[in-house]
């Protein structure tokens, strides 16, 4: 999971909407589309029903039966929407997929944004948080991502908040808090702080002035980081301990993707057998980059290959780049 997939998510919401109109109109049943286009009723009904994304070859199906038979439900092809869905069929990008782990933690998001809770969201390196932060962050425009930095200091961190919601912050640490207060209290707004555990230096304040921040106005707030910020959570660091924001955490997990769902997605991309094993391996491998290394090094093996296919070879050249320019 790299950048959003605005073509396959914008291709998604057109079948979604093409097969309703069949649908009610009753131009035709899934039945007859699955026994024509070979993708399953149960994938069509989730298209239909949920707006969810298949994989590429499976929709451009759907979509090719629907112009053949229903072309009255589809844009035009001269409409900049059907030039965004033609963008995706040279598979010449590395997309974002919706995972099982995504699609749960975006849920998770949603339910801390609905309960204005304050939730830490932890994972191995890889595991796509930063990820799925940031798609969340573009569905729900009052949710704000931010990036700690290990340098921190109090002052930049309130001054990253107000700066993140056009707020100008002036004065003592205390009065930045309270005007950041002020100027949050009865908003919708929420916090999505990415590898939070760099807010930690020799003392936890950071941490104990979101959560007075939260205690004050209940504004959402989520941590997400890697087990350095879990173990800060939990033990503290020693001198003093996290107890009054450990308490009141809603807790989140990223598992990363399975290689089923790898497998799947690397079937849209011109490339062997082995060389899609070699890939899965690197995804479900968190110790080492897990799905932000696979997908790195998918994107360097594209170039390489230049719309070739993907071999063994060309992995181990792009690894061999890779070690080169890091």
């Amino acid at each position: 999971m790299q950048a959003m997939d605005l073509d396959r998510t914008y291709q998604a919401d057109t079948l979604q909407t093409a097969l309703i109109q069949c649908k009610e109109k009753g131009i035709v049943t899934f039945k007859q589309i699955e026994i024509e286009t070979g993708v399953s009723r149960s994938a069509i009904s989730q298209v239909a029903n949920h707006g969810v994304a298949l994989h590429a070859e499976k929709m451009n199906r759907i979509e090719g039966w629907l112009r053949a038979n229903a072309p009255q439900t589809l844009p035009d092809d001269s409409e900049d929407g059907t030039q965004q869905l033609n963008m995706l069929r040279t598979n010449s990008t590395v997309n974002i997929y919706p995972t099982q782990d995504m699609q749960k933690l975006i849920g998770w998001l949603t339910t801390i944004y609905k309960h204005q809770a304050i939730g830490a969201l932890v994972g191995p390196a890889g595991s796509g948080k930063t990820t799925i932060l940031q798609q969340y962050a573009k569905v729900n425009p009052n949710a704000k991502y931010m990036k700690c930095w290990a340098l921190m200091h109090m002052r930049d961190l309130l001054d990253m908040i107000g700066d993140a919601f056009g707020v100008t912050l002036k004065g003592t640490m205390y009065r930045r808090q309270q005007q950041l207060i002020a100027e949050l209290r009865g908003t919708d707004a929420m916090l999505l702080l990415d590898e939070a555990e760099f807010l930690k230096t020799w003392n936890i304040k950071k941490l104990e002035v979101l959560r007075e921040i939260w205690d004050a106005i209940g504004i959402p707030i989520v941590l997400c980081g890697t087990d350095g910020l879990k173990d800060v959570l939990i033990r503290g660091t020693g001198r003093d301990n996290c107890a009054q924001l450990y308490r009141r955490l809603w807790q989140g997990v990223t598992s990363g993707i399975s290689e089923t769902e790898m497998n799947a997605i690397l079937g849209d991309y011109k490339m062997t057998a082995e060389a899609a094993r070699v890939l899965t391996a690197m995804a479900v491998d968190h110790r080492h980059g897990g799905m932000g290394n696979a997908f790195e090094m998918l994107r360097i093996a594209m170039e390489i290959a230049d719309d070739d296919v993907i071999t063994p070879a060309i992995l181990k050249q792009a690894t061999q780049y890779k070690v080169l320019f890091k």
